[in-house]
């Protein structure tokens, strides 16, 4: 039986650590003297302002303040805050205005415009200027002034109110009328607007009133819209957003065709040109030829490599281009030339000169050429999401459709994942393979856990399915190795279900992606079962089908858990008595490091604490028998 490997990579972690604490007392033994020193020598420092020394401190961190503020205030909108509709009709025929005034706040929240807080804006709040003239020390005075004199930075807002309009001999007949007339008020440096909307109905005046909202904030709030997000066309505006409805009740098949009209009404507009590109790929495993698939799916990073040419300050076409073209050089490396055509993938890559003898000499061609191209667009994603790159390259900063603060940090750490998931893809072996696994479980999920995502979870599950997929196609490979790489996979794909709130496309996932085909069931050519899923499998798509049966139930004769729950530690005694030997360890380091013990000494006694706890595991390993039994019902 294997000793849990987390735990001896923790215990090697910390002897390591411990070990270099040591040699640095070697070297430097009046380190922890200096660093007293150099805070004594701050602390001195600090003590020795004057009144007049801390006032400029004060004025300097306002300043600097009010300048973050600044570009804050510029590069957000606030919330559009919707009054309730008023009319002029009165009697039984007067119009639902509490309806229309949700609809309407549904529709903008919707679109991306979020509504107004639930905290009124005249709330009781703490005045820093205020605080800071009331302190006791006389040179402040005019420091607070100061700050009273500085413009303070405010948020864009907008207040739509918006007057129903009934015209005479039109309310009962189905003909274009004008039906509402609404005025944009800006605060805060906006631009105002008024409009009359006509429609046939109210729900449909309300659809275009949202629309022409929606397009003038993106017009006037330049800082915040980028010029690929920006809308002139209000029927192109309303056809995407039409298509964002569709496509929450999975109606893909429409939603395509509002997106596309979309893109054929505002072509600078790259929202719904995005939309088309990833309905596109996600829409090519459902094809039933293996040419029609590889040929939408060269369409489809043809439309992503577009994009990038025409804005490559863009994250999401470079990033699923990097993703796409790895995944269809890894297509095209595993099916047969004869499967597809070769040409229009040679000339959507720009390849213009092919071996003309041997088609396998086309194919090593152009699987070169996609893993050349996902390996840059990877990279160039990377450096598109790294903390300084706007400032400094594009000497601006983020704007709304970009990846910011936590959402940036997250894509960041997926992209650095999928990159592992391309490496793997190539048969990459030995002591690379070895380094990633341990890059992925120690630095990715773990050292960096709070800025992993569910897309990060995601490509991690990938990883190990890969891994576990190679793993079985190997000639006398290790099942057991194979099993522990499935295993930790549908931990990984779980974690993802859990966190996505919903987002994670159950489909793609358990059906369309070749990363996953490791995990999933292979049958023959008459059904048969040539190889039965783990039961993992099974648990994991009625977790995320939410149990409908007639979709995520396994064959009959599948037993999906038999025996009894597993502990959440596998060596839960041994775990703990380790953990306390471990921190025992680092508490007498600390206080040897302090008292100037001699340091033999200290590594005599660090390294023979840290191998009494392996070979403490080690002697408990015998209760992994007892306090797992696997899902087949035999002891772990």
């Amino acid at each position: 039986m294997r000793v849990k490997p987390l735990l001896l990579t923790g215990a090697l972690v910390l002897t390591v650590a411990l070990v270099a604490l040591v040699v640095l007392d070697l070297i430097a033994p009046d380190l922890h003297t200096g660093v007293h020193g150099v805070l004594s020598d701050v602390s001195d420092r600090i003590g020795r302002l004057s009144a007049l020394d801390a006032a400029l401190l004060v004025v300097a961190a306002a300043v600097l303040t009010w300048a973050v503020l600044v570009l804050e205030a510029v590069t957000q909108v606030g919330p559009v805050e919707i009054a309730t509709f008023t009319h002029d009709d009165a009697g039984t025929a007067a119009p639902q205005v509490e309806a229309l005034t949700s609809l309407l706040r549904e529709r903008l929240a919707h679109s991306g415009l979020s509504p107004a807080p639930a905290v009124p804006g005249g709330a009781p709040k703490t005045d820093l200027i205020s605080a800071v003239a009331a302190s006791d020390v006389p040179q402040v005075a005019w420091v607070a002034a100061l700050m009273n004199a500085l413009p303070r930075p405010q948020v864009t807002r907008y207040t739509v109110r918006t007057t129903i309009v009934r015209v005479p001999g039109t309310r009962d007949t189905p003909v274009r009328a004008p039906r509402l007339r609404y005025w944009l008020q800006a605060e805060g440096g906006g631009t105002p607007h008024f409009s009359t909307v006509t429609a046939a109905s109210d729900a449909k005046a309300v659809d275009r009133a949202v629309a022409e909202i929606f397009a003038h904030i993106s017009t006037d709030a330049i800082h915040v819209f980028p010029a690929w997000a920006r809308w002139y066309d209000i029927d192109g505006l309303m056809a995407y957003l039409k298509g964002l409805r569709l496509l929450d009740r999975n109606e893909v098949v429409r939603a395509r065709a509002q997106f596309a009209r979309a893109e054929a009404l505002e072509p600078t507009n790259a929202l719904p040109r995005l939309q088309v590109a990833n309905l596109e790929e996600l829409g090519a495993p459902k094809l039933d030829e293996v040419r029609d698939q590889i040929a939408q799916r060269a369409s489809a990073l043809r439309r992503y490599l577009d994009l990038g040419l025409e804005r490559s300050e863009l994250v999401e076409p470079r990033y699923r281009g990097g993703v796409l073209a790895a995944m269809l050089a890894s297509t095209l490396r595993q099916t047969p030339p004869r499967l597809y055509d070769q040409a229009p993938i040679a000339r959507m890559l720009g390849i213009t000169r092919l071996p003309q003898d041997r088609p396998e000499d086309v194919t090593r061609k152009l699987v070169f050429t996609l893993e050349q191209l996902a390996a840059r667009e990877s990279s160039a994603t990377l450096a598109l999401l790294r903390r300084w790159y706007v400032a400094v390259a594009r000497q601006r900063v983020r704007y709304r459709y970009e990846p910011r603060g936590d959402e940036r940090g997250r894509l960041l750490q997926t992209v650095r994942i999928s990159r592992h998931c391309m490496a793997v893809r190539t048969s990459i072996s030995g002591p690379d393979l070895w380094l990633r696994r341990l890059s992925l479980r120690v630095y990715h999920l773990w050292l960096r856990r709070i800025w992993c995502g569910w897309q990060a979870f995601y490509n991690a599950g990938c990883f190990y399915a890969v891994i576990a997929a190679r793993a079985s196609s190997t000639k006398g490979f290790d099942d057991a190795h194979a099993r522990r790489m499935r295993r930790r996979a549908y931990r990984c794909l779980n974690r993802a279900l859990e966190e996505s709130g919903g987002r994670l496309p159950v489909e793609w996932m358990s059906e369309d992606d070749p990363d996953l085909a490791g995990l999933r069931p292979v049958l023959g050519p008459e059904d048969e079962t040539r190889r039965a899923a783990d039961p993992e499998w099974w648990l994991l798509l009625r977790r995320a089908r939410r149990g409908s049966a007639d979709e995520s139930a396994p064959p009959p004769d599948t037993v999906v858990a038999v025996g009894f729950p597993a502990r959440p530690w596998v060596f839960q005694r041994a775990l703990a008595i380790a953990s306390n030997v471990l921190a025992a360890c680092v508490l007498a380091g600390v206080v040897v490091w302090l008292a100037d013990v001699k340091p033999a000494v200290w590594a005599i006694a660090t390294v023979g604490a840290a191998a009494a706890t392996v070979v403490w595991i080690m002697i408990r390993r015998g209760d992994r028998a007892f306090r797992e039994v696997r899902f087949d019902g035999t002891p772990g």
